[in-house]
């Protein structure tokens, strides 16, 4: 039979329309696609997109600050932290080139919690053979490592490094990370982006009938 092919770009969904937006271009090239979304919750994406910037070294900000300048960013911009996370937006525009039935929303909560029922849900969604998930002790993890300061990394990336990437890379690490993982958001700015997201999170849940109660 024939293979199911794929790949994996979150960028596809928040490119803002322009001339031809992205989804406009797929559906000419591929009209039958068949398309997976995987929801986070956006208050976690958001920290979490700001600590692998911090990583990458492109970050010099505090995550308080980074969220108070956000209207200096689009969403195309890999600093735009909070609107990435408006997802009922993006998913609204695929739905213009696009029917329901070509779209498989799952929340990685659920992937979490039900790793083998989840992707057994894809499966069925791409008319494949079911798949046995890995054992959590053979799975992948893609961990971030926290700096020891944001602006040594920064100063790493843009001055020291800026011209091999791959040095960076790979002497960055061992330079200024201590550990992998990173702090606790702020219990203020958690319950600010929670409120922000909250209709949007509302209209998101009308329109793919999922629970999204936990989101609160």
């Amino acid at each position: 039979g024939c293979k199911a092919i794929g790949e994996n770009v979150p960028a596809y969904s928040y490119r803002p329309e322009k001339e031809v937006p992205v989804p406009a271009r797929m559906a000419s090239l591929l009209p039958s696609v068949r398309i997976i979304w995987i929801l986070r919750n956006p208050v976690d994406r958001a920290y979490s997109h700001y600590w692998f910037n911090v990583f990458l070294g492109n970050e010099q900000r505090s995550f308080e600050s980074a969220l108070a300048h956000h209207q200096e960013y689009g969403v195309e911009s890999q600093h735009d932290y909070r609107g990435r996370g408006v997802y009922v937006e993006q998913i609204k525009l695929y739905l213009r080139y696009f029917p329901g039935e070509q779209m498989h929303i799952m929340l990685l909560d659920d992937l979490k919690s039900d790793p083998q029922g989840a992707l057994n849900r894809v499966f069925s969604f791409l008319g494949i053979r079911p798949l046995p998930v890995l054992q959590h002790g053979q799975a992948r993890k893609n961990e971030t490592y926290r700096p020891r300061s944001v602006w040594l990394q920064y100063l790493l990336r843009k001055v020291i490094f800026h011209r091999n990437e791959k040095l960076f890379y790979r002497l960055g690490r061992a330079v200024s990370h201590r550990k992998a993982g990173y702090p606790p958001m702020n219990q203020t700015l958690r319950e600010e982006l929670a409120q922000f997201y909250m209709p949007h999170n509302a209209s998101l849940a009308e329109l793919t009938r999922l629970d999204l109660s936990h989101w609160d």
